[in-house]
């Protein structure tokens, strides 16, 4: 028994499914190699915009190429001083950090005196706010006391202008 696909009944043409599938796969193929040849084409034309872009550019990248090897040099030095830098940093970061457990130490076993030195802190910043606000006041006082004097010397001399006349 042969399977037959009929293709179109006025041409009355069969084929097997074995060749429509065969038919299907020449014409996918086609359709890559045309998306494959529009790729090409895009990537030429790629290509060709780098040329251009190198070719107008050319001066500046060979200015660039030249100090590379002075920024690696300095790159490089750096590096090495930072390096150097760390290890001499080194001994006295772990001695503040030990000194830091000391201190602590010390501030918890001496916690009365620190209750002390607290109060008197906050004593003085009490002391401090309040001559800042009576110094404030009396900036305003002064204030008030001089525009009142020159108002009534305005008013002074607004009432001595018509009797010179």
């Amino acid at each position: 028994m042969n399977n037959y696909f009929i293709l179109a009944s006025v041409f009355d043409a069969t084929m097997t499914l074995q060749e429509f599938f065969l038919i299907i796969l020449w014409l996918v193929l086609i359709a890559l190699v045309i998306m494959f040849i529009g790729i090409l084409y895009t990537a030429w034309q790629t290509l060709k915009d780098i040329r251009l872009i190198v070719k107008d550019n050319r001066e500046n990248i060979n200015l660039i190429l030249n100090e590379v090897p002075t920024i690696t040099k300095n790159v490089q030095e750096i590096s090495t001083e930072a390096s150097h830098a760390a290890r001499v940093i080194r001994p006295t970061v772990n001695n503040i950090a030990e000194t830091a457990e000391s201190v602590t130490g010390t501030l918890k076993e001496n916690n009365p005196v620190n209750e002390a030195i607290v109060s008197a802190y906050k004593t003085v910043n009490n002391v401090h706010k309040l001559v800042d606000s009576v110094g404030n006041k009396a900036d305003k006082l002064v204030d008030s006391v001089g525009n009142k004097a020159d108002k009534q010397a305005e008013k002074a001399k607004k009432t001595e202008e018509p009797k010179k006349v």
